[in-house]
């Protein structure tokens, strides 16, 4: 299916490549299912055919749907907090223009020298939509319209059109986060509202850079951590009351979806939800528990929704970092002969960033290396640090004493000391390129290495020696033909 994306990814701009192609992969079908014994071969050019129908079906929703560029007077309703600054920044939703209405959300860019508006409240702007056009293989393209965003509006001419106030979880929202920015350091309120929503667009961007050079980046990305963590919290009080397996799944899944709404559904999130309520099930009903199986279907629901998704860098780091643990973790702790918790946690950082690597040097140019230091550090208190903030969040949301949110400026000391210590070292960010046509060895001796490839462990090396050799000779040869 992920194949198939990419393959209507490169036929949608011709109606002849899209006929063509469909024309063939039905005929691969047919073939395949009426002949008994290729009949089970018949589900990879099945999903292949799926997989082109999706991405060529989200481009013409996606331009049936979209405001063209232009010069407009439109409404929207405001869906976030105003950032004020050199600019007044926030996001519009509903949007309506000539009083037709149109999916997505705008970032507007307000350049007024006041406003009468709050989140909640419906605008009536005038002003430039600048619309993103439909470009599947542009990461950054297809990480925002995951993210609900479509166009930048540039305006000057921003008025309050109808008061009204934002739905509850949009309200809910706005409260912990103006407790956090109101009672807390600034650091500390941009860390606490990353951490709980995921919600990185007013963070500082000196903050979130030495974030990122320190390689605790993916802890403020809403992921498996945290979504673990809580899942692992929740079953922890509830076992404590003696509520019985199918108990605990309810509860533990109506909880984690509630979590999930306030964080938007982001892909890395609805993951590790799946997975975790996969796992949980076959752990109830007594069936062994299977980690890539429970990823394989959290992606092809994921996708099956949303199929821009696969060229997302947030998806694709997620994919992998979970299959870098599942395909290499056992190996690493064997390799280290002994387990324990130091042991697991080394284990778990180097292989989750093995297989993020080339997604981290094409997406960002850039690799941590201090990644494993400030992992074994601070990943042994994050259930501490990330428990904690969700308790004072849900705390000062029952009991409004917002004055107890100071405890998070020393709840999130230790991240903070990390992140500021790897920062200042020169040698901690390393600049790195995208790994091309060297990916087919890189993946492919990963995967070979792994327990789930049941050869003798010399002919495991002579394949991935050859899989490395074939792909470094492709990418000096593509390089050397500026491919």
């Amino acid at each position: 299916m992920c194949i198939g994306l990419f393959i209507g990814a490169l036929c949608l701009k011709t109606l002849l490549g899209r006929i063509l192609l469909l024309t063939v992969m039905l005929i691969a079908v047919i073939l395949l299912f009426v002949f008994k014994k290729t009949r089970k071969a018949g589900y990879m050019p099945l999903f292949l055919l799926i997989g082109f129908l999706w991405i060529t079906g989200a481009c013409d929703i996606y331009n049936s749907t979209t405001v063209s560029s232009g010069k407009y007077v439109f409404s929207g309703k405001v869906s976030s907090e105003i950032s004020v600054g050199d600019e007044i920044c926030f996001t519009i939703e509903d949007i309506n223009v000539n009083g037709k209405d149109f999916k997505g959300s705008a970032y507007v860019y307000y350049y007024g020298d006041d406003f009468d508006f709050s989140s909640g409240d419906y605008v009536v702007i005038d002003g430039k939509i600048i619309s993103d056009e439909y470009n599947p293989f542009d990461g950054k393209f297809a990480s925002t319209l995951t993210g609900g965003k479509r166009y930048t509006v540039l305006t000057s001419d921003c008025k309050l059109y109808r008061e009204d106030s934002p739905d509850f979880i949009d309200s809910i929202q706005l409260k912990v986060k103006e407790n956090f920015y109101e009672h807390t350091r600034q650091d500390t309120a941009d860390i606490a509202v990353a951490l709980l929503f995921g919600d990185k667009s007013f963070i500082n961007r000196n903050l979130y850079d030495d974030v990122k050079v320190s390689g605790l980046a993916h802890t403020l990305a809403v992921s498996g951590l945290h979504i673990g963590l809580l899942a692992a919290f929740i079953n922890f009080i509830l076992k404590k009351c003696k509520a019985k397996g199918w108990l605990r799944l309810l509860i533990v899944g109506i909880l984690l979806f509630i979590y999930l709404i306030m964080c938007d559904f982001t892909a890395s999130a609805v993951r590790a939800y799946i997975m975790i309520i996969c796992l949980s099930f076959a752990e109830v009903i007594g069936e062994k528990r299977d980690g890539l199986s429970a990823l394989a279907l959290a992606g092809i629901i994921i996708l099956s929704y949303s199929p821009l998704s696969l060229f997302a860098s947030g998806f694709q780091l997620s994919m992998c970092a979970v299959a870098g643990i599942l395909l290499l973790n056992k190996l690493f702790i064997r390799t280290l002969r002994r387990k324990n918790k130091f042991t697991e946690i080394v284990a778990t950082s180097i292989s989750a960033n093995v297989l993020t690597y080339p997604i981290t040097a094409s997406a960002f140019g850039s690799f941590p290396v201090l990644f494993l230091l400030s992992n074994l550090i601070v990943l042994p208190l994050m259930s501490v640090m990330f428990i904690g903030i969700i308790f004072l969040a849900v705390f000062t949301l029952i009991i409004p004493i917002p004055n107890i949110l100071v405890i998070a400026d020393y709840l999130l000391l230790p991240f903070k000391a990390v992140v500021l210590a790897c920062s200042s070292v020169g040698i901690a960010n390393m600049t790195v390129s995208g790994l091309g046509a060297f990916c087919i060895g890189y993946y492919g001796t990963v995967f070979i290495a792994s327990d789930y490839v049941f050869l003798r462990r010399d002919l495991k090396i002579k394949i991935a020696l050859s899989l490395w050799a074939v792909s470094t000779f492709l990418f000096i040869l593509l390089n050397y033909l500026g491919v």
